[in-house]
């Protein structure tokens, strides 16, 4: 019995191998990764890539809108990471990533059903500043998803961020370069080329 759970599992993981695979030769999963080492180095295509990635609104199911796109601008740092991480706490920022999710939800019905909770964008960003910004305006104390708390620490960041910019824009790298737009990237994450 065993076995032949075994052998039926290896059968289930070829297919799934060789789909993604024929997938791949028919172009459909020709993502750009981006490197966080150039990125942190000050790479300005490389932090391009990073920040389109991080407001796409159409993915791959293996890229949905994860915390790991919060992270990895947090990875990367410096006055880019700041910058990165307070235009995701704006309105468009979040509408970006509730679009995302959205349409992760409408391709993959079964990501509705991970048992594990989803942290709202806003607590995410929150976490990844104060991980950031060696002095932290406020800390969020917040562990459920109590979100008009949630919410009103990340506008004392914005606000926070706001005063203190010429300080920040000495933290490396700068992000100089990197185009902060909606129109510098595609829907699918992808950083837009010019016609």
């Amino acid at each position: 019995m065993t076995r032949s759970i075994i052998a039926v599992a290896l059968i289930v993981m070829g297919l799934c191998i060789w789909s993604y695979a024929k997938a791949s030769d028919e172009g459909q999963h020709q993502t750009v990764r981006p490197d966080v080492g150039l990125a942190k180095a000050g790479d300005i295509k490389q932090m391009q890539l990073y920040w389109c990635r991080a407001i796409g609104e159409v993915s791959t199911p293996s890229e949905d809108p994860s915390p790991q796109r919060v992270l990895d601008l947090a990875f990367i740092g410096g006055w880019y990471g700041v910058q990165s991480l307070d235009h995701l706490l704006s309105a468009q920022g979040a509408a970006h990533w509730a679009r995302a999710r959205r349409n992760h939800l409408r391709r993959d019905p079964y990501a509705a059903q991970n048992d594990a909770p989803d942290r709202p964008l806003q607590y995410l960003v929150v976490r990844a500043l104060e991980g950031l910004v060696p002095e932290q305006p406020v800390k969020l104390r917040v562990l459920g998803d109590d979100m008009p708390e949630i919410n009103r620490i990340g506008s004392l960041w914005r606000k926070w961020i706001a005063e203190h910019r010429n300080e920040l824009k000495t933290l490396t790298p700068t992000g100089e370069g990197v185009n902060f737009s909606d129109n510098a990237c595609n829907v699918d994450g992808s950083v837009r080329t010019k016609p």
